[in-house]
């Protein structure tokens, strides 16, 4: 039986568990960041001596993780669950999302630049490059 990445991280079934509500939060965070409050024993219950605690920071742009999720089970946990949804990997191409956990289980999501901002800002390019004569 294939051994899955998903299986080797600790926080994978309560995210697994909270994916459809993540990936309405990153919809929905086009319009303003979005915020979710988990209740602490959810994290406790899985592992209540995590090292340096359960709170995180993490970008994902264009699908792929900011550094920091190498150093928080959770985050790497988060972005596994992610990275095997075709919709939360639809949603960050030419995207950046920054998802941040505080102390307080507090879940915010926000979308730092979205695929309209980049092509806003490639059309701006293209009309101040100076016309040949």
């Amino acid at each position: 039986m294939e051994n899955h990445v998903l299986d080797n991280l600790k926080y994978s079934y309560l995210w697994n568990k909270y994916r459809p509500m993540v990936l309405k939060l990153m919809k929905d965070a086009a319009d303003k960041p979005q915020q979710y409050k988990f209740q602490k024993h959810e994290f406790h219950d899985i592992n209540p001596k995590e090292k340096g605690g359960h709170s995180f920071t993490m970008e994902l742009s264009n699908g792929r993780p900011s550094k920091e999720v190498k150093t928080s089970m959770v985050a790497k946990s988060l972005f596994a669950v992610l990275d095997q949804s075709m919709t939360a990997m639809d949603l960050s191409q030419g995207a950046t999302y920054e998802f941040a956990m505080d102390k307080q289980y507090n879940l915010e999501i926000t979308l730092k630049e979205s695929k309209e901002e980049n092509t806003d800002a490639v059309s701006e390019e293209v009309e101040e490059l100076p016309k040949e004569a």
